[in-house]
């Protein structure tokens, strides 16, 4: 991975927490709702949780479409 400072490079020995949908910044972020960096969408720092930086996505909503069906006499 990379960044705009040069290599970043994730210890193994931290603790990672993976997401059921993608995550996304935290209210208190000033890209609050936006995605996370592509490379953290499905993984993130757990103490990025534990700080408040960032939250995981609801779900997308499921639509449902209904046919009514005509009663023919």
């Amino acid at each position: 991975m990379s960044s705009g400072m040069g290599r970043v490079y994730i210890d193994p020995s931290v603790e990672m927490v993976e997401a059921k949908t993608h995550w996304i910044w935290s209210d208190n972020h000033r890209k609050a709702g936006q995605p996370v960096f592509p490379q953290f969408r499905k993984h993130i720092f757990k103490s990025w949780i534990d700080s408040g930086w960032v939250r995981e996505a609801d779900p997308e909503p499921i639509q449902l479409t209904l046919f009514a069906k005509e009663l023919v006499e």
